[in-house]
């Protein structure tokens, strides 16, 4: 019988992987612009696949995250035809586009923007095409601010700045190349430093980087050389966040879950006790949000793992992020952190407060640096508020945001932008079940259409909710989530 926990359980088999992941128009468009180890033309073709019909890349919902994609993309077709009908409705959009820029600097900007978008326009007007700026006093300064830091930072394989190596990096070096084989997990990253690394010396790590961009290509299940995804691999990323919700729920003691995730469980505990932490993948540098959600898997799953305030506290003292020293901080990081800390025992009220007031006057939460739906912060908001003592600003948020969620509700049962999706509905329904032992009458009326969308749209298309250089999902992490939401939520509301 095709239960949802029989799905859930099918998923579960499938991790373990270097991680499946939705391919990217940036790091396509770039990887044509550097390639000249390969046939362009089949990505090319690819790319223009995508176009929308009002002539951008990108969700047309997410305007402002429509900027990287259309800009790349418009330098690649550039390079055959600059006088492409393509161009020219693109070209329109971006000025369209450029109106809707915002007066102050919003928190879920695209990773690397203030450094990705400056110099993706000055080589667009370098081609003679007529790009907007996109560019005002806050994001130049951010810009500037950024490239300060790079300077001053000691650079070495697997860093977070190897990240957008393709924007700031100069002379090709083999010791960038992570275990990987990448520059920085980075499709385009690697591939600009393929374009530089042509002296017959780097035969052997031309090798390795090549076997890498083939490898990530492979990632994203479209089976065309040069369409690659937006950061690859993410193996400890997949894993992390796709058990993350069945830790949070109390789920992963259960016999028939344990059978399939105890494997992972014991890897990720070794992991933390010999690295300190996580990242996104073994070669890459430990981060704060895939640390975070394996310290509470490991806890969920019943084994003793580190003591948080020990293997967060390069994280916290930054503000929550997700690397130290990045520039803001996240509010799922700090969701995460404040509820181990919180079941560790630790007084966490004073963060708790602070977090309150990010909430917004109409109860939603302020997207995050990783997300861009407001439900996956209101989510991560909700975990350490409900472990929370209660008081006023504790209580008042919880209210809030519970009137909030009621509100935005399709009459469907799911939520979204203008219509329910998936990560939206998902993440809605992870932060009422995480709330539902102390709001059982209200949120059932809220979970039970939840669930019946949920179960009749599962397996819908995934829109790229995540934050990368450009939107993408990882395919597998949303997948489970959705998977968890619906078991969870069957069995809160003792459906058959």
């Amino acid at each position: 019988m095709d239960t949802p926990l029989v799905r859930l359980l099918s998923a579960l088999t499938q991790l373990g992987q270097d991680g499946a992941i939705t391919p990217s128009i940036y790091d396509t468009a770039q990887c044509i612009r550097f390639a000249t180890w390969h046939n362009v033309k089949p990505a090319i073709s690819w790319l223009l696949d995508q176009q929308y019909a009002d002539g951008g890349w990108g969700d047309p919902h997410e305007p402002l995250h429509r900027i990287i994609p259309t800009l790349s993309a418009i330098l690649a077709l550039q390079i055959i035809n600059p006088h492409t009908p393509e161009i020219a409705a693109a070209l329109k959009l971006l000025q369209e586009i450029d109106q809707l820029w915002p007066r102050e600097l919003p928190p879920d900007l695209s990773v690397a923007a203030e450094i990705i978008i400056p110099n993706l326009v000055a080589e667009a007007r370098v081609a003679h095409l007529d790009v907007p700026p996109f560019a005002d006093q806050a994001l130049m300064e951010f810009s500037r601010r950024r490239m300060e830091r790079l300077k001053q930072q000691a650079i070495a394989a697997g860093s977070p700045a190897l990240h957008s190596w393709e924007i700031w990096g100069a002379d090709a070096d083999e010791n960038l190349l992570d275990g990987a084989g990448s520059i920085g997990h980075s499709p385009s990253a690697t591939a600009l430093w393929l374009h530089r690394a042509q002296h017959p010396s780097f035969e052997r790590a031309r090798t390795r980087a090549l076997r890498y961009i083939h490898q990530s290509a492979a990632a994203t299940g479209v089976h065309i050389y040069g369409v690659v995804p937006t950061v690859w691999p993410i193996s400890r990323f997949e894993q992390t966040f796709s058990l993350y919700g069945l830790a949070t729920l109390g789920l992963l003691q259960q016999p028939e879950i344990q059978l399939f995730i105890a494997p992972i469980v014991d890897d990720l505990l070794q992991r933390l006790r010999t690295a300190g932490g996580t990242g996104m993948s073994d070669a890459f540098q430990t981060d704060g949000d895939t640390t975070a959600a394996a310290v509470a898997i490991v806890r969920a799953a019943g084994r003793q793992g580190p003591q948080a305030i020990e293997i967060f506290q390069p994280f916290m003292s930054s503000g929550f992020t997700a690397y130290p020293g990045e520039m803001h901080g996240s509010i799922s990081v700090q969701g995460r952190m404040l509820q181990q800390l919180a079941i560790d025992g630790y007084n966490i009220d004073v963060e708790v407060g602070r977090l309150c007031t990010r909430q917004l006057p109409d109860g939603t939460w302020p997207r995050d640096k990783w997300n861009v739906s407001w439900l996956y912060s209101a989510w991560h908001a909700m975990l350490p508020l409900s472990l929370a003592p209660p008081s006023e600003a504790v209580e008042q948020a919880l209210d809030s945001t519970m009137h909030a969620l009621r509100r935005q509700q399709h009459p469907d049962g799911g939520w979204g932008p203008t219509s329910s999706q998936l990560p939206d509905t998902t993440f809605a329904m992870l932060a009422l079940l995480v709330l539902q032992p102390r709001f059982d009458a209200v949120i059932q009326p809220m979970l039970a259409p939840a669930h019946h969308w949920l179960d009749q749209h599962i397996d819908d298309p995934v829109p790229d909710t995540w934050i990368g250089k450009q939107l993408y999902s990882p395919i597998l992490v949303d997948r489970i989530l959705s998977l968890t939401a619906l078991v969870a939520s069957r069995a809160v509301l003792g459906a058959e």
